[in-house]
């Protein structure tokens, strides 16, 4: 079967002995098989799955748009009768049928006359810029988590940043406002971010045709006429298009990387070094033999902030702005908005067609992941959200 360009081999359809292929369903199987990367097979047990909550519907002389949530669960809870399906089986049959109905909102006219069933059976996180996310009211827990990894909002991220800067102490307002945008921005776990050094930002630096004269940005504290030049270069990167620049790192399993710094966090993160860290190391004894030249230093003695501490400010920002998770929520964050990002891409340069699999090498590159299938979870989130925005585009 071919359908816009993209072909699906053995492909599963549903069809009506009087009325023939039934368009919804090959649709939302075409999406999830091109979209998603499911296999022809898992797409014939879906239609399997979405024909008999059909004929259930026919059986009492209802269409998609008659639906009730009564019907749903009934339906529901006659295919588990006798319990010979597990709690996983049996919520994938409801979400399955949930994912159908969320599928049917691209159609005005479907959309208007399932509205009331896909509503009711639904949870919408809206903030002021619109729908973040669609997720079912009916949840199914496995193991130590959820079945998707819980991945904080935008509005989120903005209050777990403002409880890190909210200290009277301006050191520690600064330095833990910091350690957020590097995990939300950057990506970095606790063990990349305790690693970042003043060579770290010398050879960012360097990676950016940016000379530094007195060998190290460490011995700049002084030098205001250098602190002015190379911030205005960096705006002058700015002002060209360019958006962030390399930086080489140390991360788990002490592996060395590249990453990508926002060139406007890297602006913030030199004028802590010249500023409020500076005045820290001048104002703790043996401050300057025991910091290492690492960029985070503890208030209390002025030696390098460990790991562990790193965790413990961020959970303790997570429980303040009253969200769920820890420091890696902020790199999940990134990681969904880096996958919407390439998504959006993809849209604009090869439409429908785009390749699922060079969307999850890029995100592997970015995150520093040996085995890309870790990151699938992430895709989906993005999917969802990206799916969401586009709606709210339209």
């Amino acid at each position: 079967m071919e359908i816009g360009g993209a072909l699906l081999r053995d492909f599963a359809l549903l069809v009506w002995s009087d009325r023939g292929v039934d368009e919804q369903v090959l649709r939302f199987c075409f999406d999830r098989g091109v979209y998603k990367g499911l296999k022809t097979s898992t797409l014939e047990q879906e239609c399997y799955i979405l024909a008999d909550w059909l004929n259930w519907l026919a059986a009492r002389k209802k269409t998609l748009g008659d639906a009730l949530p009564s019907d749903y669960h009934r339906w529901g809870d006659r295919g588990n009768r006798g319990g010979k399906l597990s709690a996983a089986r049996a919520y994938r049959r409801k979400e399955l049928v949930w994912q159908f109905y969320k599928g049917l909102r691209s159609d005005p006219a479907l959309a208007q006359t399932t509205a009331a069933f896909f509503e009711t059976l639904s949870e919408a996180n809206i903030t002021d810029q619109g729908l973040i996310q669609w997720s079912m009211k009916l949840e199914y827990k496995v193991g130590k988590g959820s079945r998707a990894p819980r991945v904080p909002t935008d509005v989120e991220v903005g209050r777990i940043l403002t409880e890190l800067g909210n200290y009277d102490d301006p050191f520690l307002s600064e330095r833990n406002f910091l350690i957020g945008q590097v995990e939300a921005r950057i990506g970095l776990r606790a063990m990349g971010v305790e690693s970042l050094k003043i060579e770290t930002l010398d050879k960012m630096l360097e990676s950016a045709g940016i000379e530094i004269e007195a060998q190290s940005i460490g011995n700049l504290h002084q030098a205001k006429s250098e602190q002015i030049r190379i911030r205005r270069q960096l705006n002058g990167l700015l002002e060209r298009g360019r958006t962030v620049i390399a930086a080489p790192i140390v991360e788990k399993g002490g592996k060395k990387r590249e990453v990508e710094v926002p060139i406007d966090l890297a602006i913030r993160l030199l004028n802590h070094v010249w500023g409020r860290r500076q005045t820290l190391i001048a104002n703790r004894v043996g401050a300057k033999r025991r910091n290492n030249n690492r960029i985070f230093l503890s208030w209390r003695d002025g030696g390098p902030l460990s790991r562990g501490s790193i965790k413990d400010i961020v959970s303790a920002a997570f429980e303040s702005a009253k969200v769920r998770g820890s420091g890696h929520g902020l790199r999940a964050y990134y990681l969904t908005t880096k996958a919407i990002e390439l998504i959006s891409e993809a849209r604009r340069t090869f439409g429908a067609n785009f390749s699922v699999e060079d969307i999850l090498n890029e995100l592997a590159r970015l995150a520093g992941h040996n085995h890309r299938e870790t990151l699938r979870a992430y895709l989906d989130v993005a999917r969802i959200r990206e799916a969401a925005l586009r709606e709210f585009d339209q």
